[in-house]
C-alpha cells in the first residue's frame, strides 16, 4: 500500500462519512497558542532556531518571568504547553505564567550541541569546548532579541538543560552564577572531560545564591528492563550519572547552597524529559514567587 493510500485509509477510518480528499483539504498544522519562532546566527552560516512562548494577558510591571530551555526540539513544546495549561491558575497549580524560550541548532544539532554545550578545557577534543562562545551568544543576541518580543523580568530568569544541556547549565551556574536566578540541570553529563565540572569552584555560585535543581533518571545509571542493550548498561555504569548528580548536590549543600538531586524512578535518560521539565517549572515558579528577587 502506498503512503497516500495509507493516509486515505486512516482518514476514512477516523472520519466516517467524510471523503478523504475533503478531510485532507481541511487539515492544518498543529500549533501552540502564543508561540512563534525565528532564526538567529551564532556565526556566519550557522543559525539557531529560537522559539518563544508568550503568556496571554498583561505582563507584571517588572516583566514576565522566563525560562530558557536548550535542545528546543525535545523540550520546548512540552515546557510551553505545561506553562500554558498550568500557568492560568497559579494559586492552584503553583505554576506562574512565564515566557518560555527554546534554543536549538537549525541543522547539525548533534555536532553543534557537543561543541556548544561543553565547557572549555586545557586540551579540548575536536568539536568540543565551545560553551563560553554559546553563553555569549545567548547573553548578547538571544536575550536582547527576546526582550523586544516580550517584556522579561531581568531578576526572574531561569536556565534549563538536559544531558549535555544540563552540563552547560551547571557550567554557567559555576562560571557565570549571576546570569540566572535559577538553574535546572536534568541528567547532566557530569562525566564529560574526566568529570571536570564536578571539581568546579563553587564559591561564586554560593555567593550568588540562585536556586539550583538537579534531576536524574533511575536508568541513567542502571540497565533499563524495557530494553535489550546490555553493552549500553556498561557505559551508563561508567558514567555514574546518578552518583555524580547526588555528589554535586551534596557539594553545593556543604558549601552553603542547599540543593537536592531528585531521582525519577523507572525513567531512562530520554523518557525522563517530561518529568524533569514539570518538576523544574514548578520549582522555578515557587522560587520566583517566594524569593525577594
Amino acid at each position: 500500500m502506498t503512503r497516500h493510500a495509507t493516509l486515505a485509509l486512516w482518514l476514512s477510518l477516523l472520519s466516517p462519512g467524510i471523503s478523504s480528499p475533503a478531510m485532507a483539504d481541511a487539515t492544518r498544522p498543529v500549533t501552540i497558542p502564543g508561540a512563534l519562532e525565528f532564526l538567529l546566527p551564532i556565526t556566519q552560516g550557522e543559525d539557531y532556531r529560537i522559539l518563544v512562548y508568550r503568556p496571554e494577558g498583561v505582563p507584571p510591571p517588572a516583566g514576565w518571568p522566563a525560562i530558557y530551555t536548550l535542545d528546543a526540539d525535545r523540550t520546548f513544546a512540552i515546557m510551553a504547553e505545561f506553562v500554558r495549561s498550568q500557568g492560568g491558575t497559579p494559586e492552584s497549580t503553583g505554576v506562574l505564567p512565564m515566557v518560555v524560550v527554546g534554543i536549538e541548532a537549525a541543522k547539525d544539532g548533534k555536532t553543534r550541541r557537543a561543541r556548544d554545550f561543553t565547557p572549555p578545557s586545557a586540551n579540548p577534543a575536536p568539536g568540543e569546548g565551545g560553551a563560553e562562545a554559546f553563553f555569549a551568544f545567548i547573553e548578547a543576541t538571544v536575550k536582547p532579541t527576546v526582550e523586544r518580543i516580550a517584556p522579561i523580568d531581568p531578576k526572574r530568569q531561569a536556565l534549563f538543560g538536559h544531558s549535555y544541556g544540563g552540563l552547560f547549565a551547571l557550567h554557567v551556574a559555576t562560571a557565570h552564577p549571576n546570569s540566572y536566578a535559577a538553574y535546572a540541570a536534568a541528567s547532566p553529563s557530569l562525566w564529560w572531560n574526566g568529570e571536570a565540572t564536578m571539581r568546579a569552584d563553587l564559591r561564586p555560585l554560593v555567593a550568588a545564591h540562585p536556586k539550583v535543581l538537579i534531576t536524574v533518571a533511575e536508568y541513567d545509571q542502571a540497565d533499563d528492563p524495557f530494553t535489550d542493550r546490555g553493552a549500553h548498561a556498561d557505559v551508563q555504569a561508567k558514567r555514574r550519572m546518578v552518583d555524580n548528580a547526588q555528589a554535586f548536590a551534596a557539594r553545593l549543600t556543604e558549601a552553603g547552597l542547599p540543593a537536592d538531586a531528585v531521582i525519577f524512578p523507572g525513567e531512562t535518560h530520554g523518557s525522563v524529559i517530561p518529568a524533569a521539565i514539570a518538576r523544574a517549572v514548578r520549582v522555578i515558579s515557587h522560587e520566583f514567587r517566594s524569593s525577594n528577587l
